[in-house]
């Protein structure tokens, strides 16, 4: 591991010990800082991040339920039990976060949520996906806001709970650190444009349908920024790019073919 990725564990820990306590955050849980094989993305000729707003409450309980019998100790990241209640990590146990984090999706992932992005990834060309030698990529999940997991979820939180919460600047640093080729969102289209848009961006494309009897067409629209691609895509219903398959093989074949 990296000076640079050690000081970025550093600053997320210490972050989580100022919230860890608070009854809205997930306990007991670990700041996810990432979601996925870092060290494989590193290597990646196509570097991908997919980015939502804050980790899952389902990341630490099979169910949102925190008197679940069926509740297990950090759940989805068992590798990690033995530093779960550090006040602060040394070099070693910043090494056992990073390998209970790369080993998210060999473990148990929330495969009801990821599996849709999970299958955009698939479309992309060359090949990319989450799950290390599935493909010729490996992609990787972060979060905007936190990498706290709370209950309830983002949508559900009180505005002073969300100001507390929210550390963006701790989000640009790791983006920089992994300095993407693509990065993919599917969510709100403000908070995209406020994360990753300067004023007077211009869509290199726009990619739309309307399904029948929808309010509002679903769409895909690839921006360029520095060096790299950021892709907004609708959320549909909670579920990120839940959109028609052939729209969206389509729409992200041209993506690659013209803008990648």
């Amino acid at each position: 591991m990296d000076k640079i990725l050690k000081e970025i564990i550093e600053m997320y820990w210490s972050d989580f010990q100022k919230h860890k306590n608070k009854e809205y955050v997930v306990s007991p849980s670990i700041p996810i800082i990432w979601f996925g094989d870092i060290e494989t993305y590193k290597k990646s000729d196509l570097k991908v991040v997919t980015v939502a707003l804050n980790p899952s409450n389902r990341e630490f309980s099979p169910s949102e339920d925190k008197n679940d019998k069926s509740h297990k100790i950090l759940f989805r990241f068992p590798k990690a039990e033995t530093i779960y209640k550090n006040d602060t990590l040394d070099d070693d146990d910043k090494e056992i976060l990073c390998e209970a984090l790369n080993s998210y999706f060999e473990t148990e992932p929330y495969n009801s949520w990821f599996k849709w992005l999970e299958r955009a990834l698939g479309f992309l060309k060359p090949s990319v996906s989450y799950y290390n030698g599935k493909a010729q990529n490996c992609a990787i999940h972060i979060d905007i806001y936190t990498a706290v997991a709370t209950s309830p979820t983002w949508g559900r939180l009180s505005a002073e709970s969300k100001e507390d919460l929210t550390n963006i600047d701790l989000f640009k640093k790791l983006l920089a650190y992994l300095k993407p080729d693509v990065v993919i969102f599917s969510g709100d289209f403000n908070i995209f444009k406020n994360t990753f848009l300067n004023q007077g961006s211009e869509p290199l494309k726009e990619y739309s349908y309307t399904p029948e009897n929808a309010k509002y067409p679903y769409r895909i629209i690839p921006f360029k920024t520095d060096d790299t691609v950021v892709i907004f895509g609708s959320n549909v219903q909670g579920n990120p790019l839940q959109l028609k398959e052939d729209f969206l093989k389509t729409t992200f074949s041209d993506i690659c073919e013209r803008f990648i």
